[in-house]
């Protein structure tokens, strides 16, 4: 799976969009099972977006970008 997920300048918007939609997602996967088998690249996107150190990353950074963090 190939997720153009190059972000330059992401905004703290899209981050909370981004965790929200994965909380939903994993809830959903996790009340069906036959559904998590279904919905494979689903599960690998939500598995992409799970991981701490990309959110962390994306939400430092939309942070700086409105002036709410100093650059590190």
């Amino acid at each position: 799976l190939h997720l153009p997920l190059q972000f330059t300048e992401p905004s703290l918007l899209l981050v909370n969009v981004l965790e929200a939609t994965t909380l939903l997602l994993a809830s959903t996967l996790f009340l069906d099972p036959e559904r998590f088998i279904r919905i494979e690249i689903l599960a690998r996107l939500h598995s992409f977006l799970l991981h701490h150190t990309v959110l962390r990353t994306l939400r430092r950074r939309a942070l700086y970008l409105d002036g709410a963090l100093p650059e590190v």
